[in-house]
C-alpha cells in the first residue's frame, strides 16, 4: 500500500514523464511534505514544464539549488510508479492531505489560544476540503501522449478473479469499469461476491478491496469467507464454541491468520451514496495502482438524501460510482434486485429490462450480467448461470457455475 509520501513521488514522476501535465493542472509546493519533492515542484512551475527527460531536469535542478540532492531520493523517483493516467485522483490526495494536516495544525494552535483569526483559517481550510473537485479537462495533447505512453509501455492486467470475469474485457477487472450483477433474491449474488474476493486475494495478495455489504453484516460475510477456506458448514459458524472443534478448529484458526494478512474491509454500517464514495476515494487513494476493488451489495439499499424521487435517487447513485470509476481509475461491482415483473413469467430468465430502474443501471454500467438457476431449478440444485447480457469491452456469453450452498463456495463449469 502507498503511504502518502509514495504518492508524492508517484505524482512528480508523472510530471518528469509528462511536463505538460504541468501546465494544465495547479501542482503547489507547499502540498508536498518531502523538502526535496517541494523544491523540485517549484522547479517544474517555474520552467513550465520546458526540459526534456529525467537526466536533464536532475542536472538543471540541481545546479539551480547549489547543492545535490541524496542519490536516494533520485532513486526513489526514479524507481516510483508513472501515474499519468490516475494522476488528477493521486494530485487531489495529496492537495487534501496537505489541506487536513493545516487544519489539524490551526485547530491544535487555536486550542491553545483561541483568536477570531485561527477560527477564520479553520472555517478556510473546511470550505477547501468540502469544494468539489474542478472537472477534468483533457487536451489532444494530453491524449496523444498517452497513447504514446501506451505503445511504449506493456498494458498491464487488472484484477484477476473467475475467468468468465477476466473475460469481460480479456485482462481482469480493470480501472473505468462498473459491472452490475443481477439476480433474484436466495439465489447467491453475495456469496458470489464472497467468492470472487477470495480468488481475487488468492492470485495477488496486494490488493486493497472493500466490500459495501448493506444487508450482511459484517461477521456473515467472514464467516462465508471461513467456510470457503476450509469446507466447514457455514452453519458450524453461527455457535463456533460448540461446533468447531479438532481439525476444524486447527483449519479455522489457520484460515483466520490467512484473511487477516488481506487488505479487505466489510462496511455494514455505510448506506448513503456519499459516505459510500468518500470511503471509496479514501481507500483508493491509498491503494497500489491498478489493486483497488470496491463492492456493493446492493443497489436498491443505497440511499441519496438529496433525491426524494426513488427514481432519481437511483440515477444519481448510478451515475455517482460511474464518475468514481473514471475519476479514480478503479473497477466497482454493484450488485442489484430485479424487478417483481420476472416471478409472473413462465420464463424466469432474467433479462436488460428486468433490472429495478433498468434505465440508468444499464446506461452506467460497462457490462452487466444476471446470475439465475438453470432452467429454473428448485433451490436445492447447485447449477448457476452467469449470464453476460451487456458487455462494452467484449463479447456476450453464458458461464456455469457449480455452488455448494454448505461451505458458500462456487466453482466454474464450463462456457456456453
Amino acid at each position: 500500500m502507498y503511504s502518502g509520501t509514495d504518492i508524492e513521488f508517484n505524482v512528480v514522476n508523472a510530471l518528469v514523464d509528462s511536463p505538460s501535465l504541468i501546465r494544465v493542472n495547479v501542482v503547489k509546493p507547499e502540498w508536498f511534505t518531502d523538502p526535496d519533492l517541494r523544491a523540485l515542484v517549484s522547479f517544474i512551475n517555474d520552467r513550465n514544464g520546458e526540459f526534456k527527460g529525467f537526466i536533464q531536469l536532475r542536472r538543471e535542478f540541481e545546479e539551480r539549488n547549489g547543492h545535490p540532492a541524496p542519490d536516494s531520493f533520485w532513486e526513489q523517483l526514479a524507481n516510483s510508479e508513472q501515474l499519468k493516467f490516475e494522476f488528477k485522483g493521486y494530485l487531489r490526495a495529496v492537495k487534501r492531505g496537505y489541506l487536513e494536516r493545516s487544519l489539524q495544525e490551526v485547530s491544535e494552535q487555536y486550542s491553545d489560544t483561541p483568536t477570531t483569526e485561527l477560527a477564520n483559517q479553520m472555517q478556510e481550510l473546511l470550505n477547501k476540503l468540502s469544494e468539489p473537485d474542478e472537472i477534468p479537462v483533457e487536451t489532444m495533447a494530453d491524449l496523444g501522449n498517452n497513447l504514446e505512453h501506451r505503445m511504449d509501455h506493456e498494458v498491464t492486467d487488472g484484477i484477476h478473479t473467475f475467468n468468465f470475469i477476466d473475460n469481460l474485457t480479456g485482462r481482469g477487472l480493470v480501472g473505468g469499469e462498473l459491472l452490475t450483477i443481477g439476480a433474484r433474491p436466495a439465489v447467491g449474488k453475495s456469496a458470489f461476491c464472497v467468492n470472487l474476493v477470495i480468488k481475487a486475494f488468492r492470485k495477488d495478495a496486494d490488493l486493497t478491496i472493500d466490500f459495501f455489504s448493506l444487508e450482511m453484516p459484517n461477521e456473515e460475510n467472514h464467516n462465508r469467507i471461513m467456510a470457503n477456506l476450509t469446507a466447514i458448514p457455514l452453519q458450524k459458524f453461527s455457535n463456533p464454541f460448540k461446533t468447531i472443534k479438532g481439525t476444524d478448529r486447527f483449519n479455522t484458526e489457520a484460515a483466520i491468520k490467512m484473511v487477516n494478512k488481506w487488505n479487505l474491509v466489510f462496511y455494514d454500517q455505510y448506506s448513503r451514496i456519499q459516505d459510500i464514495a468518500n470511503k471509496i476515494s479514501e481507500r483508493a487513494a491509498g491503494a497500489q495502482q491498478g489493486k483497488y476493488l470496491a463492492i456493493i451489495d446492493y443497489l436498491q439499499l443505497v440511499t441519496n438524501p438529496n433525491e426524494r424521487e426513488h427514481r432519481l435517487e437511483i440515477e444519481s447513485i448510478t451515475r455517482q460510482l460511474k464518475l468514481l470509476t473514471n475519476t479514480l481509475n478503479i473497477p466497482i461491482i454493484l450488485l442489484s434486485q430485479l424487478s417483481r415483473g420476472i416471478e409472473s413469467r413462465d420464463n424466469k430468465q432474467p433479462k436488460l429490462s428486468d433490472l429495478r430502474e433498468s434505465g440508468s443501471i444499464e446506461q452506467d454500467s460497462n457490462a452487466v450480467a444476471f446470475l439465475y438457476r438453470e432452467h429454473d431449478q428448485p433451490e436445492a440444485v447447485d447449477d448457476l448461470i452467469f449470464d453476460v447480457q451487456k458487455n462494452r469491452e467484449g463479447q456476450l456469453r453464458k458461464s456455469k457455475i457449480k455452488f455448494v450452498k454448505n461451505i458458500q463456495k462456487m466453482t466454474q463449469r464450463f462456457d456456453t
